[in-house]
């Protein structure tokens, strides 16, 4: 079955890409995934140039997940060159990286990003995170497409890491006032 909605993750850590594969897997989120690892690459992906011209196998993505470590070209630069397209414009930014620099965070949110995660080492609680961005920027066709099936996620989540579900709640609070604190496996999502 083709699927009207793409996505694409450009991560240069084959980990990562593992850890990403398996958290869409247990958020249950079937869209189809390109992957590109570097930011020339994504620039050439979504330029449609070279080999990725042909946009049946190639296609627009409606997300991108987007590293801010890469070789060749940066994330950031990626992200700026994405928001200075209007052809572009309709495609959602998720800054996917492990920094949790609070100038990472403030410099993504002024280049137009859409939601900032920082990246865990475990599938489960990345898929939690995927559940909740997709809730929080009205992307129901990326959604869990089973409510017990992103229980169970959650709940393996949290045998994961129990002490870690206070802080999104905080997370949330600092997001709301403005604030820009991070720590392991919070979200940010600008709405």
């Amino acid at each position: 079955m083709k699927t009207k909605h793409q996505l694409l993750l450009v991560e240069d850590s084959a980990n990562d890409i593992t850890i990403m594969k398996r958290a869409l897997d247990h958020a249950c989120i079937k869209t189809s995934l390109h992957i590109v690892e570097d930011g020339e690459t994504a620039i050439a992906y979504l330029s449609g140039v070279g080999e990725f011209a042909d946009r049946q196998r190639y296609p627009l993505p409606g997300v991108v997940f987007l590293d801010l470590k890469l070789p060749r070209l940066a994330g950031d630069d990626v992200l700026a060159w994405i928001r200075q397209r209007e052809d572009l414009a309709f495609i959602m930014v998720v800054v996917l990286t492990s920094s949790e620099d609070p100038e990472d965070l403030k410099r993504a949110y002024r280049l137009g990003a859409n939601s900032y995660l920082v990246k865990s080492s475990s599938a489960c609680e990345l898929a939690e995170q995927l559940v909740e961005t997709a809730e929080d920027l009205n992307l129901h066709w990326l959604g869990a497409v089973d409510p017990r099936i992103h229980e169970m996620t959650i709940r393996e989540g949290q045998q994961h890491n129990r002490s870690q579900r206070p802080e999104l709640a905080e997370a949330r609070w600092h997001e709301r006032e403005g604030t820009s604190e991070l720590s392991s496996g919070r979200g940010f999502t600008r709405r």
